[in-house]
């Protein structure tokens, strides 16, 4: 864990530190351990408490960043939630990447954080080539997002990402697969173009066993989709 300097950043981590000590719920930390969450700090605070404590704060890169490197899951949540995603620098990013240890923590820094960002595709293709499951799922989150939230993918672009998805079979677990769904999904629901393309490339994987559960996954909401 890092270390700061105490000044009004820090008042401000021990504000929020002391919310979370009041809300402190063992039973959820209990439960989350039974699902495989593990962290070595765990208020069980929900994610809807946090985004509505984080609201509170606004956008701040220096509070977002002292957050993180308190390395306990709700200040990490709470991060992904205040990063102001046009002020926040690629080197920050990285850092943080480099530092995701869990995949819920991974999921929320797509969903909050990661599909806002200017240099997402650049992010995307270096991160989706990395060794890191957290980094790659984390992307793959964002990618959902940003395609719901309205945003193109050139074909050029979009090749490769569909590489890297066929290349991470060999390793990918049962999350990372949930993650690439949700992105192939949301790409289906987007337009007819990109259906005809999910379906080549489903076909083309349909015979990779790790692969089987994401096949049938979006092989059903095609089918949903073309009855509609």
């Amino acid at each position: 864990m890092k270390f700061f300097l105490q000044d009004d950043i820090s008042d401000k981590v021990d504000q929020i530190i002391k919310h979370l000590n009041k809300l402190m719920d063992g039973n959820v930390s209990a439960q989350m351990k039974d699902f495989g969450l593990e962290y070595k700090l765990n208020y069980g605070a929900s994610l809807m408490w946090l985004r509505e404590l984080s609201e509170k704060y606004g956008h701040n890169n220096q509070l977002a960043n002292r957050l993180w490197h308190r390395q306990i899951r709700e200040t990490m949540l709470m991060a992904t939630f205040i990063a102001d995603a046009p002020g926040i620098s690629e080197e920050r990013v990285e850092e943080w990447g480099e530092s995701l240890q869990h995949n819920e923590i991974a999921e929320q820094m797509g969903v909050n954080l990661l599909w806002q960002l200017s240099f997402l595709e650049a992010l995307a293709l270096n991160w989706l080539s990395s060794d890191s499951k957290y980094k790659q799922s984390a992307i793959w989150a964002a990618l959902a997002v940003f395609v719901q939230q309205g945003g193109i993918i050139e074909d050029a672009v979009l090749n490769k990402y569909l590489q890297a998805m066929e290349d991470s079979f060999q390793s990918t677990g049962a999350f990372a697969l949930r993650v690439q769904g949700r992105f192939l999904r949301s790409l289906c629901r987007k337009s007819s173009n990109y259906v005809s393309k999910i379906e080549q490339f489903i076909d083309k994987i349909s015979e990779r066993p790790n692969a089987a559960w994401l096949v049938e996954d979006v092989k059903t909401e095609i089918e949903f989709l073309k009855t509609r």
